[in-house]
């Protein structure tokens, strides 16, 4: 047998053997692999890779069933992603915890803050530095702390569909966290859970490097067998 068949055929037997894998954390990422919408679950207790499918994140039905399969076969509890909407939606329908990845959390909240303090009156100027603040902390219950901040701020004056004013984007910015605030510390009841995807997104970053390098991978089934031979050496 070939090399390259030696590897499909190992490829194809850890499939199936990872297929039925007790999993309780898992962390979950959706990249473009050759072309193609692939989804990445990786065991967040090992850092192993537990399954790669051709799955387009940002289709929700097809998201949906792929992780409630996931959730069926691996009797998963809990998933570790990213801060897309599609995601906070789907953990709840499925019934399973939710950490949303403080990395991701912090870089688009630092950002959006960086924006309003060009704009804002220098009269609510403190208000952004209290959301660092507790952003930085990550107090238990900072869902409560947001919410009474959220609550000391007017209420927005401009129509539904008008644009809104600086201190209307940092009211809707400060409701929205708190809202989500129990996905941004789930860890805390949890030691089991990270409060980062760093393992699936290093993963992630592999695939796509052995994508490029991999050129006589012709379909997406071939790619995925030889990823996950080669995801073994890099738990």
């Amino acid at each position: 047998m070939s090399g390259w068949r030696h590897v499909q055929a190992e490829g194809e037997k850890l499939m199936g053997e990872l297929k039925w894998k007790s999993v309780r954390v898992v962390g979950v990422d959706g990249a473009w692999v050759g072309g193609k919408g692939v989804m990445v679950a990786v065991d967040l207790g090992d850092g192993s890779l537990l399954e790669v499918a051709e799955v387009d994140e940002k289709d929700s039905r097809a998201l949906f069933t792929w992780l409630k399969r996931l959730k069926e076969m691996h009797d998963i509890g809990a998933i570790v992603s990213d801060d897309l909407a599609i995601y906070k939606q789907l953990t709840d329908e499925l019934e399973i915890g939710h950490q949303v990845c403080q990395f991701h959390v912090r870089r688009w909240v630092k950002h959006a803050l960086k924006g309003l303090q060009a704009e804002l009156d220098p009269a609510w100027q403190g208000v952004l530095e209290k959301v660092e603040e507790i952003l930085r902390d990550l107090p238990l219950h900072g869902d409560r702390l947001l919410h009474r901040l959220w609550k000391s701020l007017p209420g927005r004056s401009t129509p539904p569909e008008g644009k809104r004013t600086p201190l209307e984007k940092l009211r809707d910015l400060i409701l929205r966290l708190s809202r989500d605030w129990q996905r941004y510390v789930a860890f805390y009841a949890d030691v089991g859970i990270p409060w980062t995807n760093n393992r699936t997104e290093q993963m992630i970053g592999r695939l796509k490097s052995r994508a490029q390098q991999a050129r006589r991978y012709k379909t997406t089934a071939g790619l995925l067998r030889g990823s996950t031979v080669a995801c073994q050496f890099w738990a």
